[in-house]
């Protein structure tokens, strides 16, 4: 299994990030090892309303984008956004838990 498949809500950034419903961002992008907090670039509640149906993180940068800059933010945010409507209605229809 994928080592972020499930995590405690108080595990790490992306645990953090669950609990508090707030983005995480590190504009210079993720530096550490793979699959560690400080290979995370972003990590992003995703959200429908009050409710915090999961969350997406994104590690590291590709080599060619130096930072994130205003125009990733706002695509973060817009994602954020229309995902979780998505995940919520999937999980909904698959009879699991909201």
């Amino acid at each position: 299994a994928f080592r972020f498949e499930a995590i405690e809500i108080d595990g790490g950034i992306i645990g953090r990030v669950a609990e508090s419903g707030r983005p995480f961002i590190r504009r210079e992008g993720g530096s550490g090892a793979p699959g560690t907090d400080e290979s995370i670039t972003a990590c992003l509640p995703l959200r429908a309303r009050t409710t915090v149906a999961g969350v997406l993180a994104i590690f590291h940068l590709l080599p060619h984008k130096g930072t994130l800059e205003d125009g990733d933010l706002d695509l973060f945010e817009a994602l954020s956004a229309h995902v979780a409507p998505a995940l919520l209605f999937s999980r909904l229809q698959s009879g699991g838990r909201v």
